[in-house]
């Protein structure tokens, strides 16, 4: 028998599939306060849960070399920190 994984990658077998490698410019890029963004798996290192995958939410400031996204979940609003590399403008 195998145990049941409970990890935080549980699900994600084909969440992750068929994603393009990441440019410099996903890197680099640059979003302003209030603009809305979509969250992507797009490199492994640093991925949010997998529950926002595809989500979309508002960007509220930059924090370090990521930025505070702004998302709901169900009726709760939360705040996620993510960088650039996983948001793609909306």
């Amino acid at each position: 028998m195998v145990r049941k994984s409970y990890g935080k990658m549980r699900g994600t077998r084909f969440k992750m599939q068929g994603k393009e490698k990441p440019t410099v410019n996903d890197f680099l890029a640059q979003f302003q306060p209030g603009e809305k963004v979509h969250i992507d798996f797009s490199s492994h290192i640093g991925i949010p849960n997998p529950k926002f995958q595809g989500r979309t939410g508002t960007v509220l400031a930059r924090r370090g070399n990521g930025y505070e996204i702004q998302v709901t979940d169900m009726d709760a609003v939360k705040k996620i920190y993510l960088k650039p590399e996983h948001l793609r403008k909306a």
